[in-house]
């Protein structure tokens, strides 16, 4: 692989999984990592926790700043590709040759609000964000997180931590609903209202604009109401950042779309939050936005990487879902899927003493997910369980099986 040119677009933990692993599998060539950021690649987990709670956090460096084998470009995107020539447009006009492409831009927030104060609602992806945000979460301050998700109620956690009264603004009925599961998410939004964070679920926020002659916000809700704000943070979902590949032969829907080894084409991979993969054992695509996911597939991506090269066999995605939350001193680890249709098999102990399993099976009665707070060992055995369940799913679904 002597001379070999990766370059890796993105600046989160799935770029700097790439060039930690291509170096530990030495690789002999260039690697170049391209961000809009002027940063290099750092850990996002913390920004919606203890970057947001405690002024002296700084960025969890993922990658060394004279990293052997890497070279940064930063503050310089991405605009555009030219999969003919195998050249990556910047936004500089530069333009920086590949032999192998990893996209790994991951997503940003989507922004929901109109109104003359939209642009001084928070949203939440950089560590600037987190910044700015926290310079705002001062001691009985009101803030309204607009998005009952991971990321809202984590937002929410952490300001009430800095002395902030909060809200929580939503659609959904419960905190945390669409991947919690209705029974788990239920004790979520009591472990909230227990620190004194208030509701104001099942409507959705259209606009923000100033009050006369006040620094106050109010936001309007869909059905008619409003609710007033010296803060107001959007956590409404999140959109990937695909506009530079418009046009450029790379199939796009809502993420970049690959098979099961992560390929988009000869030579171009994805990873990441931006990453649409083919499941080869239920043929539907998936797209995980979490850490766990981003290490995973950087993990592979690298492999196959050096697989292409050398006439190895590649590796496919074959992950479990799996992620973590932290909340008010609370752990909660979600294994599989975990949702309003599955059957909730077994719920032992209560969320907010921080001993809990709550595991949820499918109509056939295999495992199809789980929350577990401080039970590590059952965590491990239900992780064992749901990736002997995957294999044989995937030896059933294999040709001539």
């Amino acid at each position: 692989m002597s001379d070999h040119r990766v370059v890796v677009v993105g600046g989160g933990a799935a770029a700097a999984g790439v060039v930690s692993t291509l170096e530990r599998a030495g690789l002999d060539g260039q690697v170049t990592v391209v961000s809009d950021e002027f940063q290099r690649p750092y850990d996002r987990p913390p920004l919606s926790k203890s970057v947001l709670t405690d002024s002296g956090v700084q960025p969890t460096w993922l990658l060394a700043p004279d990293h052997r084998g890497a070279q940064y470009v930063l503050g310089d995107p991405a605009v555009g590709l030219d999969i003919h020539t195998h050249r990556v447009a910047l936004s500089s006009g530069r333009l920086i040759p590949y032999e192998d492409l990893v996209i790994a831009t991951g997503v940003r927030p989507r922004r929901v609000l109109n109104g003359d104060a939209a642009d001084r609602a928070h949203a939440l992806r950089t560590y600037d964000d987190a910044l700015a945000l926290r310079d705002k979460l001062t001691a009985g301050a009101s803030v309204v997180v607009l998005g009952a998700s991971v990321l809202g109620t984590e937002v929410a956690a952490s300001a009430v931590q800095r002395g902030c009264r909060v809200v929580v603004a939503a659609p959904e009925l419960d905190l945390g609903g669409r991947l919690l599961g209705s029974t788990v998410a239920a004790m979520l939004t009591g472990v909230h209202e227990g620190h004194g964070v208030q509701r104001w679920l099942g409507r959705s926020a259209l606009g923000v604009d100033t009050t006369p002659g006040s620094d106050v916000l109010r936001i309007r809700f869909d059905d008619g109401t409003v609710l007033d704000a010296d803060v107001v943070v959007e956590a409404t979902g999140s959109v990937p950042n695909t506009e530079w590949l418009q046009g450029t032969g790379v199939t796009l829907a809502d993420g970049v779309v690959t098979d099961e080894h992560l390929r988009v084409s000869s030579g171009i991979w994805a990873a990441g939050d931006v990453c649409r993969w083919r499941d080869d054992v239920s043929g539907q695509t998936e797209r995980r936005e979490n850490r766990t996911n981003a290490s995973e597939q950087a993990l592979i991506v690298a492999r196959n990487i050096e697989a292409t090269r050398n006439g190895s066999p590649m590796r496919r995605m074959e992950a479990v879902p799996y992620f973590w939350t932290d909340q008010y001193g609370l752990t909660l680890h979600v294994l599989g899927r975990v949702g309003h249709d599955d059957q909730l098999e077994e719920l032992d102990g209560d969320l907010s003493s921080g001993d809990m399993a709550a595991i949820y099976r499918d109509g056939s009665g295999r495992l199809a997910g789980a929350v577990v707070v401080g039970r590590p060992r059952v965590l491990r055995e239900l992780r064992l369980e749901m990736v002997k369940g995957r294999a044989a799913s995937s030896a059933a679904a294999a040709p001539g099986a």
